[in-house]
């Protein structure tokens, strides 16, 4: 911790000014050179990573500076850095981890499914009893569900079933993007 004299000297009553000008970027410098230091398997894994990504980072909400700490693995409530370093996750990667990293019942959960075969490349024994799920939970919004592998196959099928359930062959579209007009298509 930086000496907090180095920050403020307040005057003394009856002696000379002790009041002293702060130098907040040499001791912003002090920090950096002190995180670098710390984290320097960090810091040589954010160089690397900068070669084939921008920011060295898949995206820009890790950004920090002077670079991100990586994070290696996780147990409960506490994430270890690359560099050794323990923290407890306040962040709990944005609530996808409500349970925890590595929670115990989920990894034999995702362990005994592992064992039989994630990608079968055909119907499984477990797409019913989800599907069943979500529409009892949902049943007021949905009779049925399709799942899907992508936002575009998503989309075709939304397509698909508007015009199935209209009879109309043309289907309109709107562009989210500013940069885009708004357009039909046929």
């Amino acid at each position: 911790m930086a000496d907090r004299s180095a920050f403020v000297k307040a005057d003394t009553p009856g002696s000379a000014s002790q009041t002293s000008k702060i130098d907040a970027q040499s001791i912003l410098e002090q920090f950096r050179h002190r995180y670098t230091e710390r984290n320097a398997l960090s810091f040589a894994q954010f160089k690397h990573d900068a070669i084939y990504m921008p920011g060295a980072n898949t995206r820009s909400v890790l950004n920090a500076l002077p670079f991100p700490m990586v994070i290696a693995r996780g147990q409960a409530t506490t994430v270890w850095s690359v560099d050794g370093h323990s923290y407890i996750d306040f962040l709990s990667e944005y609530s996808a981890s409500l349970y925890g990293h590595s929670c115990q019942r989920i990894w034999t959960a995702v362990n005994t499914a592992m064992k039989k075969g994630w990608n079968l490349g055909g119907k499984n024994e477990y797409e019913g009893k989800l599907a069943q799920m979500l529409v009892e939970r949902f049943g007021n919004s949905m009779d049925m569900i399709r799942f899907c592998n992508s936002g575009t196959e998503a989309n075709l099928m939304a397509i698909g079933t508007a015009i199935a359930y209209t009879g109309k062959q043309k289907v309109k579209y709107l562009a989210m993007n500013q940069n885009l007009p708004s357009r039909g298509c046929c």
